[in-house]
């Protein structure tokens, strides 16, 4: 691959010429889906949350604060939630999926 040079007044030009999505090209436009849409966008801005309470500790060599974690983790599960929520699942059918294929891909036996 080529290497293209540009200074950044080229590069913004650039940028604001690549095509973005209009909205008209997606496939599925209901209020469930993009619901479930926000909520992964949103869940995964939690997550990075998360990560940055452990980069944070070990940058700074401090406490991990529990309950910041905690706080985070919650704002995660909601997103986790709310998206099996718009496509009519359960925590407990997740759980019960997630279970069987780490039990399967680890082979660890389900406990009962």
């Amino acid at each position: 691959m080529d290497t293209v040079e540009c200074n950044l007044e080229e590069y913004q030009n650039f940028v604001a010429n690549v095509p973005q999505p209009t909205g008209n090209e997606f496939k599925f436009k209901d209020q469930l889906f993009l619901k479930g849409y926000w909520a992964a966008s949103q869940m995964n801005c939690e997550a990075s949350e998360v990560l940055e309470l452990y980069e944070k500790s070990l940058r700074k060599d401090i406490e991990l604060d529990p309950k910041k974690v905690l706080d985070e983790c919650g704002d995660v599960l909601w997103g986790i939630t709310c998206i099996l929520n718009t496509l009519g699942l359960t925590l407990d059918e997740a759980i019960a999926h997630n279970t069987s294929k780490l039990s399967e891909r680890h082979g660890i036996a389900k406990q009962d």
